[in-house]
């Protein structure tokens, strides 16, 4: 494997469009907020880890659109501001001159990933916290889009979470910038423009804190030297062998003096100190702990669930040749293995 993309003929590793409408997009997708007035404005960027469309994006990144309010007649919970709303924007595919704005998937739940949940029961959209502001356990939330049953599917990246990751070794950062997705109103009798633009960098490892890095980083962070600009927040890190090892936290612009710096969180160093991003087998990259309805030869499988009921439902409808097996399922084929 190597990284998910490269830059054309021409264009420079630190800082290269990325035009891929079959392929990387079809896992990283805008984060996107939408207000009561009609307006909409892209905050970051976000990436599918498992195929039930789960996504992961930065903490910081939703953090503008939650409000404290009482709740019980107590302080501390929060929710969406009143009249704005989380989405994000499926693959449009190939477009050819302007395009008006795709439908939007909206946002239906998300959590700051110091807890389990399946995205088939998501949780309320933030849990209570007692403060005046939104803390960030780890700059990390996972997300649930609401998916259309039309358009084009997600497909989860995959993630590195049981080997390290060395100082020098080359990265690549992915996310939309440069203010996209770009919105234009056209006039009530006139359909919105909508533009995006991906991005892609690839910079050098400088530093790994695998506990907490100083200043702001309280979480296992990794240093990176390279090119990334607002909106790239949230997107993935990936390896040079193309598997996801950290998530964007904050970054510098390189200056004339000075080169561009990231900081990443860490996700395998995460992982290890408690982070939970079920049901992703950890050790295993596309691998996922499922409920599966397979063959009793176990060559070949039917169906997965995250919900024991629904796949004990489908083999039933299946016949005696079926039955339901909780095991580690790779992604797209019919290999299962014991958890």
């Amino acid at each position: 494997m190597s990284f998910p993309i490269m830059p054309e003929s021409g264009q420079d590793e630190d800082w290269f469009l990325i035009q891929d409408p079959f392929g990387l997009r079809d896992s990283v997708w805008p984060i996107c907020a939408f207000y009561a007035d009609g307006s909409a404005e892209g905050l970051g960027t976000g990436f599918v880890i498992d195929p039930w469309g789960s996504m992961l994006t930065a903490t910081h990144v939703v953090e503008p659109l939650v409000e404290r309010y009482s709740q019980g007649g107590s302080d501390g919970a929060w929710r969406l501001r009143v009249g704005s709303q989380l989405g994000t924007f499926p693959n449009p595919g190939l477009v050819y001159g302007r395009s008006g704005m795709p439908e939007p998937a909206p946002i239906q739940g998300a959590t700051i990933l110091e807890r389990t949940s399946h995205p088939e029961d998501p949780p309320a959209f933030l849990q209570p916290i007692n403060s005046n502001r939104l803390e960030i356990g780890v700059d990390v939330s996972r997300i649930w889009p609401a998916f259309s049953t039309q358009g084009r599917q997600a497909v989860p990246l995959p993630l590195r979470l049981g080997r390290g990751i060395e100082i020098g070794s080359r990265v690549q950062i992915v996310g939309f910038s440069e203010k996209t997705p770009a919105f234009q109103d056209n006039g009530p009798a006139a359909p919105v423009d909508y533009e995006e633009r991906m991005f892609g960098t690839i910079g050098i490892v400088t530093a790994l804190h695998p506990i907490q890095s100083g200043g702001h980083s309280r979480w296992p962070t990794i240093e990176i030297e390279a090119t990334c600009r607002s909106g790239m927040s949230g997107g993935p890190v990936f390896a040079e062998d193309g598997t996801v090892i950290g998530v964007v936290s904050r970054s510098v612009e390189p200056t004339s003096e000075t080169p561009g710096h990231v900081s990443a969180v860490w996700l395998a160093r995460a992982v290890q100190m408690g982070l939970q991003l079920s049901p992703l087998d950890h050790s295993n990259p596309l691998w996922y702990h499922v409920w599966a309805v397979a063959t009793l030869d176990r060559r070949r499988v039917d169906a997965v669930s995250l919900r024991r009921d629904l796949a004990e439902a489908r083999a039933a409808s299946l016949g005696l040749n079926y039955e339901v097996v909780y095991q580690s399922w790779q992604y797209g084929s019919d290999s299962l293995m014991p958890v």
